[in-house]
């Protein structure tokens, strides 16, 4: 047990209910709790495991395939045994989950979303990705502005801060980041690093709008904006609990981006 690196959850299972599940492990102390936990949705548990054994692959090098592409993408993985057992002792908290997906590779599609412990939704993923970025997660990524240029962030730095005031949430979210463009769609748009960089601030900030979307229109406060103001506003938070709604929160951003130069592509600053 010592050895188990993975849970894989089926999604019927997961909607019966997450804890039960995971019951067994979080019991048994030799399973480490960095264990990351996965939902399935393209098809069962048992499917998985079948169709790795037909197609003779170590689905277990699959899944580390998998992790280790996360481990570069995030600063932390969002759901392992210690996240999950955190999540079912704060009850009626929504949480979030990898979606896990099994076609021609094995690959990671974004989150799916828990509430009251059992799986309630599976998001987008430019929605899951918004959630990274929102939850400061975010180590690297890739930024394609359709028609116009793709690029790889290489350096990123994310503050989030939640104000309260006459018992009204604000959260503000400054990014800043660097970039490497990797190709270029539009060729008429030359050499203007200024007009890339407003392109690609746009694009975050469009990732995150869909992030806060679904937390307006779900009131599911998957974005840890409740934990954030008992950590850093107990005062307020003691006021407002009680009619707190993650709905009515104001959102901010405050976007700045640079790009860096590259082998390829020699650009400037016009503009």
């Amino acid at each position: 047990l010592s050895q188990v690196r993975f849970f894989i959850i089926g999604e019927d299972a997961a909607k019966a209910g997450l804890e039960p599940c995971l019951d067994f492990a979080i019991r048994k102390p030799e399973i480490k709790n960095d264990a990351e936990v996965l939902i399935i949705t393209d098809k069962t548990a048992n499917e998985l495991i079948e169709s790795s054994k037909e197609e003779d692959t170590f689905l277990g090098e699959s899944l580390e395939s998998v992790r280790s592409k996360e481990e570069k993408r995030v600063k932390g993985v969002i759901s392992t045994l210690d996240t999950m057992q955190k999540h079912f002792s704060e009850k009626n908290k929504a949480f979030c989950a990898i979606n896990l997906k099994s076609q021609e590779t094995t690959y990671t599609d974004g989150y799916c979303v828990f509430t009251d412990g059992k799986l309630s939704e599976i998001l987008d993923s430019d929605t899951s990705r918004g959630i990274d970025y929102v939850i400061v997660n975010i180590k690297s990524d890739e930024i394609y502005v359709e028609n116009q240029f793709g690029a790889e962030i290489t350096n990123i730095k994310i503050k989030r801060k939640a104000d309260v005031q006459n018992n009204k949430v604000t959260f503000e979210i400054k990014t800043d980041f660097t970039t490497e463009v990797r190709q270029m769609q539009n060729l008429s748009l030359g050499k203007n690093t200024k007009a890339m960089a407003k392109m690609q601030n746009e694009y975050i900030e469009m990732l995150m709008n869909k992030a806060i979307s679904y937390v307006k229109n779900s009131g599911n406060d998957i974005l840890e904006i409740e934990s954030l103001l008992k950590a850093k506003k107990p005062k307020e938070w003691e006021e407002i609990k009680n009619s707190f709604d993650v709905k009515d929160v104001n959102f901010k951003f405050e976007t700045k981006s640079e790009i860096s130069k590259t082998e390829n592509l020699e650009l400037t600053e016009e503009s």
